[in-house]
């Protein structure tokens, strides 16, 4: 399973970037390419859920958007915003 995760830096000045999610680690890397193909049917600011299957290979995407964060604070005390990425 591929789980990748749009967030923002540890640190105030970071911005929001995508990060690959592992067993071990995690790694910033570009915009995966299932995202780029399906979030256009997707509003990303409003809560929105999109569950598909790749016709060629076969793989299952689950697209979550626009959650809100159920504490409105960081560990550092920094206001949790929600992404304007689209």
């Amino acid at each position: 399973m591929e789980i990748y995760v749009l967030s923002a830096g540890f640190y105030q000045e970071q911005g929001y970037c995508w990060q690959e999610i592992t067993k071990d680690e995690q790694n910033p890397i570009d915009e995966p390419d299932l995202v780029k193909k399906y979030k256009l049917l997707l509003e990303t600011q409003a809560y929105s859920i999109f569950i598909g299957r790749e016709s060629g290979n076969g793989k299952l995407i689950l697209l979550v958007t626009g959650m809100k964060a159920s504490k409105r604070k960081d560990s550092r005390g920094r206001t949790i915003r929600n992404s304007d990425r689209k």
